[in-house]
């Protein structure tokens, strides 16, 4: 049940786990299935008195993902990518560029969505610039750009050097500075991102090309991927597991059990079905970043509290015409007297500092590995990206649809 105080200070120790984004998870998941009829979640427990949520048939059917061509990940094309790899690589490494120069191509790079390929090589550069080897520019840009590159990569830089913003100068900077106030680019979704900043880059004068020659057959070599991921997982089929890559194979596990656990548990009470869920972490995980897990830790708690706090954002107003169950918009209305606008506000607020919270997780450390750090901070931006425009997975509109046919759908044109 939802805390009817959440005011900052309460706000900010509650549990925000929920079980309405675990069933809309399963939903999503499991409508893929060639064999599963399409049922909205609230549907499935019609004996509990909760109204139907409506939500709208997904147009993603499973003939449609099998459909998928899966082309973009030939040797032809990995072969292209290896050799601009490699000659961007010298680029990095290169002990005469200037610090600014060096920056902007790290920046460059990791929004491009191709930090997966210079892991190594931009921790050196950066290590670089951090010790004072490589010798600092003092420009408001290089600094801001120093500051939350370094930052951004868990190191401990005073803000205190920063007390003004960037400002447009050119053509070439006013969409992205549109772009950077409507959400912060911390908080982007990181394909998406790569998408519109490719888009964005291939309309500079200065574009390097051979990066984005890459950047462009980087994201549909991964969207190629992405697709065989989807059919493979469209299928729902535990024995399927073995096609997935292996960052996959625990989560696609967990998921199965997890809705199977649900269907036993609906067939003891209502007549549905189940088998046990992953109970266990990783057999990689060690003693303290298991007992972490289990106590909740900050790096868990924030990134679900944003989750939380954004899908009622993206769905209140649905909820309230539907009477749905209290949320913490209408928690807050309710306790202070104020009106939705108010609330929001409020809500918009805890949302700010929890991100707070989590970037201090990420400075701090935890006893976690990088990846899922990574994870965890994805969740909060898929959030965002779920929920900033109204409720993307309920009710998809042309917009959402758009997105997820430029993320998974449609390659990036590539001149031979």
């Amino acid at each position: 049940m939802f805390p009817t105080n959440i005011r900052l200070q309460k706000q900010l120790e509650f549990d925000p786990r929920s079980s309405k984004t675990a069933s809309h998870l399963c939903f999503a998941v499991s409508s893929l299935s060639p064999s599963t009829p399409q049922i909205p979640v609230s549907d499935q427990h019609p004996k509990d008195g909760r109204r139907s949520a409506n939500y709208q048939p997904t147009i993603w059917s499973y003939d449609f993902l099998q459909s998928l061509k899966n082309e973009h990940n030939d040797t032809i094309y990995r072969d292209r990518a290896a050799k601009l790899e490699q000659e961007l690589r010298f680029a990095l490494a290169d002990e005469d560029a200037e610090s600014v120069n060096l920056l902007e191509l790290i920046d460059d790079i990791q929004r491009l969505g191709l930090a997966h390929r210079f892991e190594m090589d931009i921790s050196r550069a950066l290590e670089k610039i951090a010790s004072g080897v490589a010798a600092a520019e003092n420009s408001l840009h290089a600094t801001a750009l120093r500051f939350r590159l370094l930052r951004q990569h868990g190191y401990d830089v005073s803000q205190g050097i920063l007390s003004t913003i960037y400002w447009a100068k050119d053509k070439d900077l006013s969409e992205q500075v549109s772009h950077a106030l409507e959400l912060p680019l911390h908080r982007r979704a990181l394909r998406m991102e790569a998408r519109w900043y490719i888009e964005a880059y291939s309309k500079k004068t200065s574009a390097n090309l051979q990066l984005l020659e890459l950047a462009k057959l980087d994201f549909n070599m991964v969207q190629s991927k992405l697709q065989e991921d989807l059919q493979d997982m469209s299928r729902w089929d535990v024995r399927a597991v073995k096609n997935l890559p292996d960052y996959m194979k625990l989560c696609y596990l967990a998921l199965y059990n997890s809705v199977n656990e649900m269907a036993y548990d609906s067939l003891r009470d209502d007549g549905e079905n189940i088998l046990p869920y992953l109970s266990k972490a990783s057999p990689h995980i060690n003693d303290k970043a298991l007992e972490s897990l289990e106590n909740y830790h900050d790096l868990l708690r924030w990134p679900s509290l944003i989750f939380r706090l954004c899908n009622d954002l993206g769905t209140s107003k649905d909820e309230l015409e539907t009477g749905e169950s209290a949320n913490s918009i209408t928690c807050y209305m309710k306790e202070i007297g104020c009106s939705e606008a108010m609330a929001r506000q409020h809500i918009n607020g805890l949302i700010d500092e929890s991100w707070k919270r989590l970037s201090k997780c990420q400075i701090d450390g935890s006893p976690f590995g990088k990846h899922l750090v990574e994870t965890a901070i994805n969740l909060a931006r898929i959030s965002h990206c779920t929920y900033q425009h109204g409720d993307a997975h309920g009710r998809p509109d042309s917009k959402s649809n758009n997105r997820v046919i430029s993320l998974i759908i449609e390659p990036f044109s590539i001149m031979e």
